[in-house]
Parts: C-alpha cells; structure tokens; sequence
C-alpha cells in the first residue's frame, strides 16, 4: 500500500491511501473525511473524497485544486445562478424543492414557500460534499454538490469540474 501526504491550505495535512492495483471496475475512495469549511459567512461540514489512483506527478494539483475549493464554490455558484431561467434542469431542482417541500420557506425566514424566489433558493445552497477524482489518463476531474439542509432534503445539485477548472457538467442526484 502506497501512503501520500497531501499539503493543503484550506484542508490541512491529508492522509491518503492507495492500494497498489486498482481495477478499473470500480473507484477506489482513498480518502473520505469531515471538514469545517467557511462558504459565504457559513460554517459548513463539508464531505471530501478522493477517489482513484494517485500519483506522485498529480499530488500538486491536487492540492492546488483543492485550496480552490472556495473559488470553484463561487463559480459553481454563479452558473447555478445564471442558469436558473434556462437551464431545465436547474429550474427543477429549484422548483421541486418550492413546490414540494413544506416547511422549505423555514430555511429562508418567510411565512409561505410562495414567497421563495429563484434566486433566493439559489442563495442558499452551500456545499454538502467535495469529490476529486483521478482517471486513469491522470486527469483531475472535482465534483462539488450543492444542496439545503440534509433536514429537508437529500436532493444534490452537482457541478463537476476539469482539471482548467472549467465546468463541464451539472446534474441532479439525490
């Protein structure tokens, strides 16, 4: 078993694990833990994992892209944000969670979920989970999944990111 020692800014010293054969059947998670994370004024508990074969060449950009967390956070942010007129499947994880969930408008200080906006959800999500994954062409792919409360709703918004830090993808997973 292989040990690295990731050097990070916003998450510490991590600790990770790899075996040495990975099968490509299945995602070997090499690290998963708990971390205290500040997202707009907010402490968050934040899940991170990392998945896959590591390698030595890869570490650094590892650790670069997870002390830009915040920063991946804030465009994520913005292109749920912008999204949110035309992208259908942003508008229905906005919708589902206004129309369906009832004491939803708690969250959010109003007395009806029919005072909730778009743009007001939207201003809620925080981060639930980090996820960076290496493939096997050692390409760098990191998820981050937006969500309310785990009280109300298991139901994520994910925005996956390239190793330019370009988003590639947004889904709906619960």
């Amino acid at each position: 078993m292989q040990t690295y020692k990731l050097e990070t800014t916003l998450f510490g010293e991590i600790e990770v694990f790899q075996e040495a054969v990975c099968t490509d059947q299945a995602d070997a998670i090499v690290h998963y833990g708990n971390y205290k994370l500040v997202f707009d004024g907010n402490e968050k508990i934040v899940d991170l994992c990392i998945f896959n074969v590591l390698t030595n060449e890869r570490i650094k950009a590892i650790e670069d892209m997870l002390d830009n967390v915040p920063k991946l956070y804030e465009k994520g942010k913005k292109a749920i944000l912008s999204g949110k007129d035309s992208n259908e499947l942003i508008k229905y994880f906005v919708d589902f969670h206004i129309e369906e969930l009832d004491e939803i408008h708690k969250i959010f200080g109003v007395d009806s979920n029919d005072e909730i906006s778009s743009a007001m959800f939207i201003e809620k999500l925080l981060p639930r989970a980090v996820a960076i994954n290496v493939d096997q062409d050692n390409m760098i792919d990191c998820t981050l999944d937006f969500s309310l409360p785990k009280e109300y709703t298991d139901e994520l918004l994910v925005v996956r990111f390239n190793n330019q830090y370009e988003i590639y993808g947004i889904t709906h997973e619960s």
